[in-house]
């Protein structure tokens, strides 16, 4: 036997919190849930525990009895929600978990893992009887599950450590980013109601012009109502009843209007209202039948 062996030897009879909690939990087929909570209501508190540190030393916990009942109520509570009838068999048991279960009982026993109980004092413990299973077969087992889960949670823990610096790290990229899009958003903002002013400003100068365009002064406008006026004259009352002039075109009527002085208004000045008429006829045509 070598001498790690030797000192390994007296540990056997010990069992840790975690691999006590699989042992009735896997063993029973019983949720970690239930097994949490039956052990809170016998009082698992009363039983002592040790510490075995890593060379092996065997040191009776210093602890009241308020540590074991703050690792029992913690684990209950760790899966109350989602996961009482989780089942722990094994360490590839904890993939059953949600991520976030699965970090806290991760962190529960990693902060537990040198904290155990011994056998010989469980086996006398009324409430477990016919829970436990500690034939040499098991306490072997056992052994070696415990330094494989050591190792396990430590690089959990590792684990557990990068992934809040990661997120640590994100957050600040977050809030630095946040910071120069807020910025970036009002400036742009500003310039959008800096524009909005000015196309309503621009707006504003259209629609005077165009008022101010459809306006005629009172004297144009009395011009165009004379020559419209002797229009419709020339073109419905004939001078002779029994004869109504050819007004064939407009060259016609202005000639006519022309000759014979009526109004006082020259060919040059007819030709032009004429015109001026019209355009505004067609634009008033296009404005009330705009869709």
């Amino acid at each position: 036997m070598s001498l790690i062996d030797r000192l390994i030897e007296p540990t056997k009879d010990y069992i840790s919190f975690r691999d006590f909690i699989c042992h009735l939990s896997g063993l029973n087929n019983q949720p970690v849930y239930e097994v949490a909570t039956y052990l809170l209501h016998h009082d698992l508190s009363d039983k002592d525990f040790y510490y075995i540190d890593g060379d092996y030393k065997i040191i009776k916990a210093d602890f009241d009895d308020k540590s074991i009942k703050h690792f029992l109520t913690e684990i209950q509570m760790s899966v109350i929600w989602g996961a009482d009838d989780w089942i722990f068999h094994n360490s590839k048991s904890l993939e059953q978990l949600s991520d976030d279960v699965r970090m806290k009982i991760t962190e529960l026993y990693f902060n537990n893992m040198h904290s155990f109980f011994k056998k010989s004092e469980l086996l006398n413990f009324k409430p477990l009887e016919g829970l436990l299973h500690f034939d040499d077969e098991t306490l072997t087992n056992a052994d070696s599950n415990s330094v494989c889960v050591e190792q396990q949670l430590d690089e959990a823990l590792e684990k557990i450590e990068r992934l809040i610096q990661s997120l640590a790290d994100s957050n600040f990229l977050i809030g630095t980013l946040t910071l120069g899009h807020n910025e970036q958003l009002a400036a742009a903002n500003a310039k959008i109601k800096q524009q909005e002013q000015d196309i309503k400003k621009l707006n504003e100068q259209l629609n005077k012009k165009a008022d101010t365009g459809d306006i005629l002064s009172d004297r144009n406008e009395k011009s165009y109502q004379t020559t419209i006026g002797l229009l419709l004259e020339l073109m419905t009352i004939p001078k002779v009843e029994s004869v109504r002039p050819p007004f064939t075109s407009e060259a016609v009527i202005i000639g006519r209007i022309t000759d014979k002085s009526i109004y006082g208004q020259g060919k040059t000045t007819l030709e032009t209202r004429f015109r001026d008429a019209k355009m505004t006829l067609e634009q008033t045509k296009k404005k009330a039948f705009k869709p």
